[in-house]
């Protein structure tokens, strides 16, 4: 069957579009345009002349309150993705994976600016929209040559993408005693080089169809990226020039948000009295969607990448080609069950805004009113009316008689509202979670608790913060990195240099295999870098001890794990390069026997080991005069106490005895279990390497037989040469 004409894809498009139109432009419009001008501080339009307009800005402040933790978790490590193998033998290409993906979002894009953006639309809007998307740039290469003849010399000028810099001419002196001249040459190649870019949506550039409940939802059959661009910059983009001009400057009505974030008519100045039509802006909408567009019979649809431009009812199509998915990856707060719009933190903060904001008005018109008061006139008083409107601090008011003015006495009662707020207050930091024991901002909440109430409490404030982080790890996170290293495996085709930890690294995604799923490590649950920090340092006393006490070769820790140990106390200090530290052992040659020098790290240890001896040495001794000064004292009164005391430390240290006993058993048992298990990694890789070789020898042996009954042929073919070579006569 025949596919689909243009005229018919354009229909399906355009269907999709006011589909998408229909179920965006009403409510989800509306409430994120309103969000916007609440987290902006805009006034309500209610306002009353002479009246307050003080405004309460709850939304900024909740939003700006959650954004630290939010961009501590996911920018301030160096493993925010990591993926896991699903297989054998990718352990290596899923590490190199994790650092090009990390490489492509922090230095070929500005990652820090285009995540920030991403999860504060998020919090705001509802959901955030990012994108992804391969293209290419030019960039300049600088290369050297030695040795260059005049003649190839000629040939680099005249290449059209090279640019001699700087060229230096030697002579050389061949064998036969000849005298030639050569050109050292310094030159700069312009290289086309395709990567990976990223780009944050406006909420209103992103549509979607109504019945679709996440990306990833079996009824998303459409999801777009619509964006205004100049006719100028559509044709450089490669669209035909004849279809770019035939697209009417099109005053599309979905301008809401954008007007409510520009405070402005967007459409007052551009699009009807703009005179260069080649910088009229148009609507160009890049529309992935599900169809049947081959018609092959079966039935069955696939994404396809439709680009039109105009408007939804008046477009033009411009390009359209098959797609394995759409690149869209998307964040929301709060989840909603069966709904791709959930709750932003706005949503939550919206209505108590208005309320406070109700509130600290009257309060304040109340203040108002009780500083400044209305008065009484009497009108036979014969009021300077001119003196009385003037409010010059110590002026004054001519009166024909005393008591012509009497102040209308007000009493403000604002103090009455201070419960009200609070409990408002209340109110939004059990919706949000963020609370000033949370934040740490409110020394007051700090007073007569204990460390232990303070920490629970703060841990029980940020539940919902953590939430909210865990949902952006476990959706738009992950689908960003698996969507980056997706792009790259399907388009770059040469090995590309990277500079990671100091030093060079070549990813070469050609090379990566398989599917691998993503782990994001968004960090809950593992406290602040001090805690971090606190947990290595007791790990690494812990490794320690047991290399000072067991040695090197114990089945417990080698310097391998106290590396990675030190490691993460580097990382956990917000320092780069542990390579800058300590040494990895993994690159470090190995000393010949007989001749290994004094490990410096374990001599470090046992200085340290002995200086802690030495303290505990002399509290011992500091201790054990101040027992006998008290026991010579209290002799007689404290005998049965001591006696007592003598046997609940026996039994104390017996105990103790007896538990390390059976560490020791356990851990000796896991240490041979561990043994046993690798002798037997060894054995069946043995067997195997053994019944490879024997495979190869079989096929080497079948190949020499094959060439030995081909020579035997050519001999009986009874070749006058003796070669089996006939000549032409024959």
């Amino acid at each position: 069957m025949a596919h689909m004409t243009d005229d018919e894809l354009l229909a399906v498009v355009q269907a999709h579009l006011q589909d998408a139109r229909t179920s965006d432009a009403d409510d989800v419009t509306e409430e994120r345009a309103e969000a916007w001008r609440r987290y902006a501080g805009d006034l309500y339009g209610d306002e009353r002349p002479d009246r307050s307009s003080v405004m309460s800005r709850d939304v900024m402040e909740t939003v700006e309150a959650v954004m630290p933790s939010l961009v501590r978790t996911f920018l301030g490590s160096n493993e925010v993705v990591k993926f896991i193998p699903q297989q054998r033998g990718q352990e290596a290409w899923t590490e190199q994976a994790s650092d090009y993906v990390r490489h492509i979002i922090e230095q070929d894009n500005d990652g820090f600016r285009l995540l920030h953006d991403w999860m504060k639309s998020a919090l705001i809007h509802k959901v955030g929209i990012i994108k992804w998307y391969w293209d290419t740039e030019t960039i300049s290469v600088t290369e050297t040559a030695e040795g260059l003849t005049l003649e190839q010399l000629t040939m680099l000028d005249e290449t059209d993408d090279v640019e001699i810099v700087r060229h230096e001419q030697t002579q050389v002196q061949t064998e036969t005693g000849e005298v030639v001249d050569l050109w050292n040459v310094e030159y700069v190649r312009e290289k086309e080089e395709g990567r990976v870019f990223l780009e944050t949506l406006a909420p209103e550039e992103h549509l979607i169809n109504s019945r679709a409940r996440s990306l990833h939802d079996r009824n998303l059959v459409f999801t777009c990226h619509r964006r205004e661009a100049t006719r100028s910059e559509a044709k450089e983009s490669g669209y035909d020039p004849e279809l770019i001009d035939s697209i009417s400057v099109h005053d599309d009505s979905w301008t809401e948000e954008r007007e409510a974030r520009e405070d402005t008519s967007y459409y007052d100045d551009v699009s009807t009295t703009n005179p260069d039509p080649a910088t009229e802006v148009i609507w160009i909408y890049e529309s992935y969607i599900l169809v049947d567009y081959e018609r092959t019979g079966s039935g069955i649809a696939q994404w396809r990448k439709v680009c039109t431009g105009g408007g939804p009812t008046d477009g033009v199509l411009l390009h359209h080609d098959s797609v394995k998915r759409h690149p869209f990856a998307a964040l929301c707060p709060i989840l909603l069950p069966h709904k791709f719009y959930g709750w932003s933190l706005a949503d939550l903060t919206m209505d108590i805004q208005s309320v406070k904001t109700a509130l600290w008005r009257m309060m304040m018109d109340g203040l108002y009113r009780t500083v400044f008061p209305r008065h009484e006139i009497s009108r036979s008083g014969g009021v300077n009316m001119d003196q009385y409107l003037d409010q010059t601090p110590g002026g004054y008011v001519m009166v024909n008689q005393s008591g012509a003015i009497q102040p209308i006495v007000s009493n403000w009662d604002g103090a009455k509202a201070f419960p009200m707020m609070e409990y408002l207050d209340r109110v939004l930091e059990d919706r949000t979670g963020v609370t000033a024991i949370a934040s740490g901002m409110d020394a007051n909440v700090l007073q007569n608790q204990s460390a232990t109430a303070v920490n629970e409490a703060a841990q029980a404030a940020r539940s919902r913060i953590e939430l909210i982080a865990r949902v952006f790890g476990e959706t738009g996170f992950t689908d960003l990195a698996r969507g980056i290293l997706d792009t790259v495996i399907e388009n770059q085709t040469e090995p590309r240099d990277i500079f990671k930890d100091e030093q060079w690294a070549t990813m070469d995604p050609s090379q990566w295999s398989g599917v691998s799923s993503v782990r994001v490590n968004v960090g809950l649950g593992t406290g602040n870098r001090d805690q971090q920090l606190g947990r290595y340092n007791a790990i690494a006393q812990k490794q320690e001890q047991i290399l000072l006490q067991m040695g090197q070769d114990n089945p417990l820790v080698s310097i391998d794990e106290y590396y990675n140990t030190l490691s993460k106390m580097v990382e956990a200090s917000d320092l780069t390069g542990t390579e800058q530290y300590f040494k990895d052992p993994a690159l470090t040659p190995p000393t010949p026997p007989g001749q290994a020098p004094p490990d410096p790290k374990m001599m470090e240890l046992q200085a340290k080991s002995q200086l802690e001896q030495q303290k505990m040495t002399a509290q011992m001794q500091f201790e054990q005069q101040k027992i006998a000064a008290q026991m010579q004292a209290d002799q007689q009164k404290a005998a049965a106490s001591i006696d007592l005391e003598r046997e609940k430390t026996l039994a104390a240290m017996q105990a103790q005895q007896q538990q390390m006993a059976a560490q020791l058993e356990v851990d000796r048992e896991k240490a041979l279990l561990g043994a046993q298990i690798d002798r037997e990694h060894m054995e069946q890789k043995l067997i195997l390497q053994r019944e490879q070789m024997a495979q190869e020898l079989a096929l080497k042996r079948e190949e020499m037989a094959i060439e030995t009954q081909l020579e035997q042929m050519k001999m009986r073919s009874g070749a006058p040469d003796g070669q089996g070579n006939l000549p032409m006569s024959d």
